[in-house]
């Protein structure tokens, strides 16, 4: 590891020791507790959302770190750069009706304490959207 990097995890790992850091296991609270964004497909299979939604997770700059189309859960992380600490997001995808499925967009700041970063869920749905599209 190059020692600017070493340096800056460690700088990292200190700050997430003094303030609350999101995790996949926060995020995937949230979409539990009805956090985050959702949108409705209608007229469209589990099979095409899920799919559309793991595309749109693979095309950003998100790795992925858990997924399980039977739990219809997808996760993923945007690593910390020397410009942002990263993101942490997570998609819920629930079909609700024959034909009608439901994603829900969870996105998170590494850190409480973040200025810079995005907030990837509308970006995540409307991608979704697009795929859907096709």
């Amino acid at each position: 590891m190059h020692e600017g990097s070493r340096i800056f995890a460690m700088g990292l790992a200190l700050l997430c020791l003094g303030t609350s850091c999101s995790t996949a296991s926060t995020v995937r609270s949230g979409l539990e507790s009805g956090e985050g964004v959702s949108r409705i497909y209608q007229e469209k299979s589990y099979d095409q959302v899920y799919s559309a939604a793991l595309r749109v997770m693979n095309s950003r700059r998100f790795v992925l770190t858990g997924e399980s189309k039977d739990r219809g859960l997808i996760e993923g992380e945007v690593p910390a750069s020397f410009s942002s600490w990263g993101e942490v997001v997570g998609l819920k995808i629930v079909q609700v009706a024959p034909a009608t499925v439901k994603v829900t967009a969870v996105s998170r700041k590494r850190s409480k304490m973040q200025i810079t970063g995005q907030d990837w869920e509308l970006s995540l749905l409307t991608g979704i959207d697009t795929e859907l599209q096709h």
